[in-house]
């Protein structure tokens, strides 16, 4: 039929990603998380001693337009100001799912009972230690986040407050090669929460982008489907690189990239091996082990 202007889909909701590395995981309380700067100032009414999940990242993407760190906060109260546990909407749930998803088991607990007090005092067990948690698979490990757009006209959108949520673990060994953003400084991206939001990508298609798509057909023709997420962290292939709103790293992690591309011609998989009109290359581009 004949382009209906009425027939307009909705919008697609914008997100913010970042690729980082994670600087900090513990448990610390409200006070400390002040005197940290990842709090503003201690809410009023609130308990200084009452524990706070500090989850401290550093983007790799980008940097502040003094030249300082651009750091990532995905930090969040265990309990509200009347000392209750924190329900499913809130940051802690959120964050331990989104980890979950990749694997990893990421609350630090509290296995010096630093806040065993604080807990018998209003009525909860001890956070405990969390028998699941390697410090290594969290700290120092790198990981694309990804958190919605807020509204800009509307102050109390809750996006403005949503955590930056992982979406892929791409190793300790991960060395960033692409782009770096210089972000200005700007008091209106400080939540309440003392966090900053991530900071908006220009990202590029591999459907559609010629270039961006050229460059990952080169570095995984010849590869295993199953290996092709370490290809491209060994070839350098930019995380601004995207397929269906996806990054193309967490695509060939998630084992969904090469059928992507086979669908849409532009690849062939013969034997669980990826090729271009059938034929492997006989020198594909080295692989290069990174941890998980």
């Amino acid at each position: 039929m004949p382009y209906n202007p009425m027939g307009a889909p909705s919008p697609e909701p914008r997100k913010f990603k970042n690729t980082v590395r994670c600087l900090a995981n513990e448990i610390i309380s409200l006070q400390e998380a002040v005197d940290r700067k990842v709090m503003q100032s201690l809410p009023e009414g609130e308990d200084a001693n009452a524990p706070y999940w500090f989850l401290q990242y550093i983007a790799l993407d980008s940097r502040w337009d003094d030249g300082s760190d651009y750091t990532i906060s995905s930090s969040g109260k265990l309990f509200t100001k009347d000392g209750k546990v924190q329900d499913n909407r809130q940051r802690p749930f959120q964050v331990s799912r989104a980890f979950a998803g990749l694997g990893i088991s990421a609350f630090p607990g509290d296995p010096a009972g630093k806040f065993d007090a604080w807990c018998t005092s209003h009525g909860h067990e001890s956070l405990g230690a969390n028998p699941d948690y390697d410090a290594s698979k969290v700290v120092n490990n790198h990981f694309i986040v990804e958190k919605p757009a807020p509204d800009r006209n509307n102050p109390n959108d809750p996006a403005r407050f949503a955590a930056p949520l992982p979406i892929a673990a791409l190793g300790p060994a991960f060395v960033f090669s692409g782009d770096v953003k210089i972000v200005t400084r700007n008091q209106s991206q400080v939540s309440a929460d003392g966090s900053v939001a991530p900071t908006a990508i220009n990202f590029r298609d591999i459907m559609s982008d010629e270039a961006a798509r050229a460059s990952v057909l080169q570095a995984i023709v010849g590869h295993k489907v199953e290996d092709l997420g370490d290809v491209l962290l060994a070839a350098g292939v930019s995380h601004n690189f995207q397929v269906n709103g996806e990054s193309v790293v967490a695509a060939a992690m998630s084992g969904t990239l090469a059928g992507v591309l086979a669908t849409a011609g532009h690849i062939m998989v013969v034997d669980d091996v990826v090729s271009l009109n059938g034929t492997v290359a006989t020198d594909p581009v080295p692989v290069t082990e990174t941890p998980a």
